[in-house]
């Protein structure tokens, strides 16, 4: 096997290895291969039962679904999971008595106080799945007992997507921000939004995204079920139903390869996922998009001395 850098958030795509020789990354060590690291994952989602939205069959089997194969996918490593779950209750009805109810407090001082936990090393993937308005704002449970949220205080209800990112800078931790919703790409930089550089000018583009990586949270990771200007998806029908990004995300993460990357995920769900990637009309079609930059994030690796020579 051939030699890989590795760094604390990620590994290097294979372009940038003659380009770093000439530019030292302050905020990246290179070392021989990835430190010891503890997985957290949050996971959040809303049916919307109970409110005046529409209802989405698809989102608690997404966070559950996706618990546990992160909990296999990391099996080799420290790993721990905390579902934020709105189903209603057994009539339907919205109740403000579930427990870990995802309102908008209570998902901030999740992420706070998990981040407030974490080591440089760690990993930190939080999993959105439910509504997002066209800003890409994520629509979290109403903090109301009659569920209102068109009919009520939606504002209330909403985290924006630079009120979100904001929270990740108060950690040095590294964060995998997965979302299949509605608009998800507004989280991605509009320069961002594919997964490697390709191009003529490749010194250039190499510099480019270098400044990309520096201008914004090089240690957040982004993948988003479309763009910033289109819908998500689920099907109408089917058990258990699944937003049709994460069903292509669930298949990605069942896999035996002892190096996966973002990227690797990335391109299964794009040649995978049940509904078309392109078309004419937006209802027709979601594009799934990753943001970009210099640098890959390792999901998981061999730290056998054999896969280092």
């Amino acid at each position: 096997m051939r030699n890989r850098l590795f760094c604390p958030i990620g590994g290097m795509k294979p372009f940038l290895w003659l380009f770093l020789s000439m530019i030292v990354l302050a905020s990246c060590e290179l070392t021989p291969f990835e430190s010891a690291r503890n997985i957290h994952h949050i996971g959040i989602g809303i049916s919307y039962r109970g409110t005046d939205l529409l209802v989405l069959e698809g989102p608690i089997n997404d966070a559950v679904a996706l618990k546990k194969s992160f909990h296999s996918f990391f099996s080799a490593e420290p790993f721990e999971s905390t579902l934020l779950l709105q189903q209603g209750d057994e009539k339907g009805a919205y109740t403000l008595d579930e427990e870990d109810l995802p309102t908008k407090d209570l998902v901030i001082e999740t992420i706070i106080r998990t981040l407030g936990g974490m080591k440089k090393n760690d990993l930190l993937i939080i999993t959105y799945s439910g509504h997002a308005i066209e800003d890409g704002s994520l629509v979290l449970a109403p903090d109301r007992s009659d569920g209102l949220l068109l009919g009520g205080d939606l504002d209330a209800a909403l985290l924006g997507v630079d009120e979100l990112i904001s929270l990740f800078d108060r950690s040095e931790a590294t964060i995998l921000l997965i979302l299949d919703s509605c608009y998800a790409g507004s989280f991605i930089p509009e320069s961002g939004d594919v997964s490697t550089i390709d191009s003529k000018n490749r010194f250039e583009d190499l510099w480019n995204g270098y400044r990309q990586i520096i201008e914004r949270n090089p240690r957040l990771f982004v993948l988003a079920a479309t763009t910033a200007d289109n819908t998500s998806k689920e099907p109408r029908f089917g058990s258990p139903i699944h937003g049709y990004f994460t069903k292509a995300l669930l298949e990605a993460l069942d896999t035996t390869s002892k190096q996966v990357t973002l990227d690797q995920v990335y391109h299964h769900i794009h040649e995978h996922q049940g509904f078309p990637t392109e078309g004419s009309n937006k209802h027709l079609y979601q594009h799934p998009i990753i943001s970009g930059g210099a640098l890959d994030l390792v999901l998981r690796y061999s730290i056998s001395p054999r896969s280092i020579r």
